[in-house]
């Protein structure tokens, strides 16, 4: 992240910084991007929604070249705690962890409130399958934007 901003810092306070420096533009119209790299592949997760689909998985060699898998979470996986009224699916992040693949994200509960889920598989491109409720829902609060951190002490 600190690269990242530097990067865009020397950027905006440079002449010589234009749109034809970046050729290599990820997915247009896709928020909250996450990317994780495992098995010499990248993968992508978004906060797109389609219907009853929702958070796309995409694929790629070289993080310029993506290639659209499938979604993370269909009619036949969607998580039963999720609020069927809304879309409210937002900011997908990816980890391997003890030995599985965790995706967090948070979404609209039944309940009223915006939680913070978390679906694991043994593959990156899924097929997840839900914990069954919230890993974290707190009345009268509203968690957005899990970001997670692990490693070793």
């Amino acid at each position: 992240m600190k690269t990242l901003f530097v990067f865009i810092f020397v950027c905006w306070i440079s002449t010589e910084c234009s749109a034809r420096d970046f050729d290599n533009l990820i997915l247009v119209n896709h928020p909250n991007p996450s990317v994780t790299k495992a098995n010499n592949r990248y993968y992508l997760l978004t906060s797109e929604v389609t219907a009853k689909k929702r958070i796309p998985i995409y694929t790629s060699p070289d993080l310029q070249s993506w290639k659209f898998e499938k979604f993370a979470f269909d009619s036949d996986n969607l998580p039963a705690w999720i609020s069927n009224e809304t879309n409210n699916f937002w900011s997908p992040e990816l980890h391997y962890i003890g030995g599985s693949f965790n995706l967090y994200y948070y979404a609209w509960s039944k309940a009223g409130v915006y939680s913070i889920g978390v679906a694991t598989a043994s593959s990156p491109a899924g097929t997840y399958k839900d914990l069954g409720k919230p890993l974290l829902e707190i009345p009268g609060e509203s968690l957005h934007n899990p970001n997670i951190a692990h490693g070793t002490h």
